[in-house]
């Protein structure tokens, strides 16, 4: 999505550029789209005011204001089926780090090979943490939405993951 501050709004309010633009790295939904549009033609009868239970702020937040960083699906409103977010988890087995280091090391020596006259194959000096992927369990199963909103799902039994993500650093 693109938006263009008129000139105006970003004279009377000159974080709300900065703003926007760190908010394209938040979490936001459509209610913030929403809660935007009526910041900017600045129509407080219209503000919705609706907060999720055990939220610390509304579920619409204006884009030209500060969104935090950590915020949440729930904190959000999203429900758990429609949360994109992924997890991680640290692996603590040490032979799983140690074999998920070494096939990346592995990867990277392949994707070199044909350089191998130009460039020494890579070796692993340590090994700082290594993460996997924890898909949403509510996503994995999501099977349709039970009513005209999306808003309340229908589940099923989960799919299996075909392969895991790691990260390893």
């Amino acid at each position: 999505m693109a938006v263009r501050l008129p000139d105006r709004l970003r004279r009377l309010n000159p974080y709300a550029q900065e703003n926007l633009e760190q908010n394209a790295a938040v979490l936001t939904t459509p209610h913030d789209v929403y809660a935007t549009i009526v910041d900017i033609l600045k129509w407080p009868q219209h503000r919705n005011p609706y907060r999720v239970p055990g939220a610390d702020f509304p579920r619409g937040m204006s884009l030209i204001e500060p969104i935090p960083r950590n915020r949440s699906c729930s904190e959000a409103g999203i429900e758990p089926h429609w949360c994109a977010c992924v997890n991680w988890k640290n692996v603590t087995d040490s032979t799983m780090m140690q074999r998920t280091a070494d096939a990346f090391v592995d990867y990277i020596n392949q994707l070199t090979e044909p350089q191998r006259s130009l460039c020494v194959p890579r070796t692993l000096k340590e090994i700082k943490w290594v993460m996997v992927q924890a898909p949403n369990k509510g996503v994995l199963s999501f099977v349709a939405a039970n009513d005209k909103d999306g808003y309340t799902g229908k589940f099923g039994k989960a799919i299996k993951i075909p392969k895991q993500i790691y990260q390893v650093q």
